[in-house]
């Protein structure tokens, strides 16, 4: 868990990118992107960025215990603009991750349908009748001895 204070003043550090239409963030881990649907309490990086910009669309979520790049738009054609290009693949995704130990191969597909988790709706399911087409290219990058 990162030491992140969560508040509108210290979130500003984390500003990637910001212009009229849109702000990129470096999300730290610990922290949730969105509302968490049962304890809706929780610190959150949009409830926070509405305190400074009271007009802001979500157009992607990481996880809590991810950090990363989450774009926000300021205005509801962008979000739209935004989500198609995410639906579209016209937007790109890179994840890096380090792992404890190897996997036997170098580079692996995942193609497996995702759907909503029924009452759990920010979880997501594999489906293969009803899910969504998900696709992953996983690359190792390096490895040695331990982790890769």
């Amino acid at each position: 868990m990162t030491n992140f204070t969560f508040d509108p003043i210290s979130i500003k550090k984390y500003i990637m990118y910001e212009d009229k239409k849109i702000i990129a963030i470096n999300k730290p881990e610990g922290l949730l992107t969105i509302p968490d649907g049962y304890q809706k309490n929780l610190p959150n990086l949009f409830n926070i960025l509405k305190l400074l910009i009271p007009n802001l669309w979500i157009v992607h979520r990481l996880d809590k215990l991810t950090s990363g790049i989450v774009l926000f738009a300021k205005d509801p054609f962008v979000h739209k603009d935004l989500n198609f290009q995410f639906e579209n693949r016209s937007i790109g995704k890179k994840y890096i991750a380090v792992t404890h130990g190897f996997p036997c191969w170098e580079e692996k597909l995942i193609d497996l349908p995702l759907r909503i988790n029924g009452d759990r709706r920010h979880r997501t399911v594999i489906d293969e009748a009803r899910g969504k087409p998900a696709r992953t290219k996983v690359t190792i990058i390096e490895k040695n001895e331990r982790c890769s």
